[in-house]
């Protein structure tokens, strides 16, 4: 398993990296794997209501997931904060951004984000309602379109990434602290899931793949359902979504008072895609350039560390 998405992952890299697409085929890439992404959700979404186990269980696997979120965000967000106090490059003011008007800007941004989390969430539907009412009479292989799916995201994701000229400059300018953020929000991620897990009475692998999942829901749900079922998987895919909501309600709230780049942790890997406006207007620009180094080394790590714990 763990060969196939570093394989997809690699590749894309070097393919973005090497050639030099126009921009009529970039667009019609980027339209591929969207698809791809929307057919991921979908199909995972028709394998977890073909489940009697999951349909019996939704309101408690709902619950769960969001405690889970909350324990994973916060866990991140704090382990980041105290690491950064012991180096004592807390963050305290917003570099760059201005009070005026900026409330209103960060309602265009929430709005922005909500419009694109309603598309995994009418795909998550139209899969779910599909496999439910077509559970007796038409089973596909779900698990096999499941992880081919994800095999052509990540194939996707790496290309995006090989192709970012930009990421190294990034890395250049932040120095230190493009490593030390992403590994500080990764451990608080995993002792939150932790934390949350040994409450709810989850197995091992389970709460460990959940909490390195760090909002990366389309990673994180296939692969804990290959490897623990149905119902572990809706729970590790709805955790992880719901993180990504949360930072996008919470952290420009949270920023109004507490203006510090341990917030960037709670988005996880979503930082360099879904929730970076939110950081950029909430933060500032510096705090952005952060957030995109951050989301893009937990986009390349969690497909990769997952697995592993999996096999606990």
């Amino acid at each position: 398993m763990v060969n196939y998405l570093f394989l997809a992952l690699t590749s894309g890299l070097l393919i973005g990296y090497k050639v030099d697409l126009k921009k009529r085929w970039e667009h019609m890439v980027a339209q591929l794997f969207n698809l791809g992404f929307v057919a991921l959700l979908a199909a995972l979404g028709a394998k977890m209501a073909a489940s009697p186990e999951v349909v019996l269980n939704l309101g408690s696997i709902g619950l769960s997931a969001v405690f889970l979120s909350l324990m994973t965000s916060i866990g991140a967000a704090l382990f980041t904060y105290l690491v950064l106090q012991l180096k004592k490059m807390e963050q305290n003011e917003n570099p760059g951004a201005e009070e005026v008007g900026l409330a209103t800007e960060r309602d265009k941004v929430a709005q922005s984000s909500f419009k694109m989390a309603a598309i995994p969430v009418m795909a998550l539907a139209a899969g779910g309602i599909f496999g439910y009412f077509t559970k007796n009479s038409f089973r596909p292989d779900y698990d096999f379109w499941v992880m081919f799916f994800l095999n052509i995201l990540i194939l996707g994701i790496g290309i995006d990434l090989g192709k970012s000229r930009q990421g190294l400059s990034h890395f250049k300018e932040m120095g230190w602290m493009s490593l030390l953020v992403p590994l500080s929000s990764l451990a608080g991620s995993v002792c939150g899931g932790i934390a949350g897990g040994l409450f709810l009475g989850l197995p091992l692998p389970v709460f460990l793949a959940i909490g390195a999942g760090s909002g990366f829901y389309t990673v994180t749900g296939p692969l804990v359902t290959e490897v623990a079922g149905a119902k572990f998987g809706a729970l590790a895919l709805l955790a992880n979504f719901f993180r990504e909501i949360l930072t996008i309600v919470l952290v420009p709230l949270v920023a109004l008072r507490f203006k510090n780049f341990s917030l960037i942790a709670s988005g996880g890997a979503t930082t360099m895609d879904t929730t970076l406006p939110v950081y950029a207007q909430a933060l500032g620009p510096k705090a952005a350039v952060l957030a995109l180094i951050h989301g893009i080394l937990l986009t390349f790590t969690v497909p990769v560390l997952i697995p592993l714990l999996l096999k606990l």
